[in-house]
């Protein structure tokens, strides 16, 4: 499991370097603040616009779990008010769904994170 955790977050570090890359070439001010996890939160100058980076446990069509690196966009208000009514990620994942956490492509957080809000 040791190998995998690590391919796992090799993978997050190459993703996010690639993202970095292309902010710097639009000259886009982002913060990048890696978790314990080894996922990333990334948020522009604003706290409005805040995307997760890390690795998922999915399953496939044979019910085979395997892990996939994906984004998502927080919605910080959203997500700061379930917090503080005591709900767990799994219940705002499971009550909320796309509300809170809304996948976005990797290759479209830099535009995401670049546009004005």
């Amino acid at each position: 499991m040791k190998t995998n955790t690590n391919k796992l977050k090799q993978l997050i570090q190459d993703q996010v370097h690639k993202l970095k890359e292309e902010l710097k070439e639009r000259g886009c001010k982002v913060n990048f603040l890696e978790q314990r996890d080894g996922g990333y939160l990334v948020w522009g100058f604003s706290l409005k616009k805040v995307v997760i980076i890390n690795s998922f446990k999915v399953k496939d069509n044979n019910k085979k779990s395997h892990y996939v690196v994906a984004s998502f966009m927080l919605n910080t208000n959203l997500y700061n008010w379930a917090s503080a009514e005591g709900f767990s990620t799994q219940q705002m994942i499971d009550l909320f769904d796309k509300k809170i956490f809304n996948p976005i492509d990797l290759d479209d957080i830099a535009d995401y994170l670049c546009k004005e809000v």
